[in-house]
């Protein structure tokens, strides 16, 4: 029987209480854990949005010495805003350059989303120009989901300034990043400026 493959399964089925009931059982017995088993475990948090017990499973690993890596904190954060705790998710984020783990396009979407749904403009365009210095490509999501952050945010300048970069970055503006800009400007009061990217669609 290995507890790992067990844990893995449940994950993978959305079972997230079974998944986290067989992470206790191992716990309890002092079986080995490692990375891998509490990924299991946090991926399935993540899909039920269980961002209390994502986060708890985070502080279990840091009490075993057992290093989090990309994707467990990828699941935490997927867990906290599914759960609507957008503010632990970029706390999270923070946590892992300080822990001087590397941030992929996946997470970078996740976090960008956490900053769209607090409204936090500012820092998705924090993250946006780090992965610009990074490895990770801009894609259509991510940037719909700032030009949102920004719209949120008033600032419809901003948006249609992300509008621009897509295209100077040779990234296809689609009809949802150019529908996040129109609203942008339309909360803005900025009609003319709406009108002007529609027929530019």
């Amino acid at each position: 029987f290995s507890y790992t493959t067990a844990v893995s399964t449940c994950s993978k089925a959305g079972k997230w209480v079974e998944a986290l009931g067989l992470l206790h059982e191992m716990v309890a017995s002092r079986s080995p854990l490692d990375v891998v088993t509490y990924g299991a475990a946090l991926s399935a948090c993540g899909k039920g949005g269980r961002w209390v017990e994502a986060l708890a499973i985070l502080d279990g690993m840091a009490a075993r010495r057992v290093e989090s890596n990309t994707v467990t904190y990828n699941s935490a954060v997927i867990a906290c805003n599914t759960g609507g705790e957008w503010a632990r998710s970029l706390e999270l984020s923070v946590e892992m350059a300080a822990n001087h783990v590397k941030l992929d396009s996946a997470m970078y979407g996740v976090a960008i989303s956490a900053c769209e749904k607090g409204g936090v403009w500012t820092r998705a365009l924090d993250f946006l120009s780090d992965m610009a210095a990074s490895s990770a490509q801009w894609d259509n999501l991510v940037c719909s989901t700032a030009i949102s952050a920004c719209g949120k945010g008033g600032e419809w300048m901003q948006a249609l300034w992300l509008l621009a970069e897509m295209v100077s970055k040779r990234v296809d503006s689609d009809p949802i990043s150019c529908n996040a800009a129109i609203s942008a400007c339309e909360k803005g009061g900025e009609w003319v400026q709406a009108l002007f990217v529609v027929h530019h669609l």
